[in-house]
């Protein structure tokens, strides 16, 4: 991002300035929610997700880099779903594979998305 000599820039396409409205608009409505406190955790997950999303607008400008971070992507998953299977098969199946605490990830393993002891 900081060393690649290629111009860079945020596109102004009707999608990003429509992005860049709901994210203002999820700001204010976190602000003026009715327990502030409750909900930042979840408005500080989306903020770091949107601030992502638009750190790829910003450097995703050709075919080739959209094919480059779907590859990085894709390895990343299949390198974790790697490291979980095998750990599976190395405890017989005995434990659960949680993701990372305070993660999205997080007790997803059954329906409904409520990890039940």
């Amino acid at each position: 991002m900081f060393f690649s000599r290629e111009p860079k820039r945020l596109p102004v396409t009707p999608v990003t300035v429509v992005l860049f409205i709901l994210l203002l608009w999820m700001n204010v409505t976190t602000f003026f929610a009715i327990d502030t406190a409750q909900s930042l955790p979840m408005w500080e997950k989306v903020i770091k997700i949107q601030l992502m999303v638009f750190v790829a607008l910003y450097l995703l400008h050709s075919k080739r880099h959209v094919q480059v971070l779907i590859w990085v992507v894709a390895g990343s998953v299949a390198f974790f779903g790697i490291k979980g299977g095998l750990f599976t098969l190395e405890v017989g199946g005995e434990y659960l594979v949680w993701g990372p605490e305070g993660s999205f990830h997080r007790g997803q393993q059954r329906a409904g998305g409520s990890p039940s002891s």
